[in-house]
């Protein structure tokens, strides 16, 4: 029997716009819960940060006892940003990154990604790190046919490509060794 409105994934992110010492402003993480329903079984994930230790820290609840308890990860060195993995395009946006790298048509910005829904994001894509952070570089591809600004992410041995528009706003993103495309409506 087919299930339409059935949800199988639900994830909310909460962060801060903070300034970094170069005197930019990221996104910075505090905390996620994601939930997942896999198999008709409900898997839950709760990350929060401690940035005075530099962990971050995985609740989990799932019908697996593998998948349950609290674990603590390190978050690795960098420049200070540190970006959840649904809002890339966002911190690019407030850091200034999009519209410096749009105006001098190249750029780079370096950051650790989070992946909120560490492990069970980790479980359905193949190839990912076995860690809920990793060090990540967006980097400024130009322009496209239909001019949208195309940015390449490479993060966890994967390579991903977002499309943006004018106004910052995410038009296309593809994922291609995972076969995962999003399209704005």
């Amino acid at each position: 029997m087919e299930k339409p409105d059935l949800v199988v994934e639900k994830s909310v992110t909460f962060s801060e716009v903070v300034a970094l010492q170069n005197g930019s402003k990221i996104f910075r993480p505090q905390k996620s819960e994601a939930i997942y329903f896999l198999n008709e079984q409900k898997y839950i994930s709760k990350l929060t940060f401690d940035y005075k230790k530099e962990v971050v820290r995985i609740q989990m609840d799932s019908p697996e006892e593998q998948w349950r308890g609290t674990k603590e990860y390190s978050l690795p060195k960098g420049n200070g940003a540190v970006c959840f993995y649904s809002i890339i395009t966002e911190c690019a946006v407030i850091s200034e990154f999009f519209a410096n790298a749009v105006k001098n048509n190249s750029g780079t910005m370096n950051f650790i990604l989070v992946w909120e829904g560490y492990p069970y994001f980790q479980e359905q894509f193949l190839n990912l790190p076995p860690t809920p952070v990793t060090e990540a570089t967006l980097t400024y591809d130009g322009r496209n046919n239909s001019g949208f600004y195309r940015f390449s992410l490479s993060a966890g041995g994967q390579s991903q490509f977002y499309f943006i528009n004018k106004d910052g706003q995410l038009i296309n993103h593809y994922w291609s060794s995972q076969a995962y495309t999003r399209v704005r409506r």
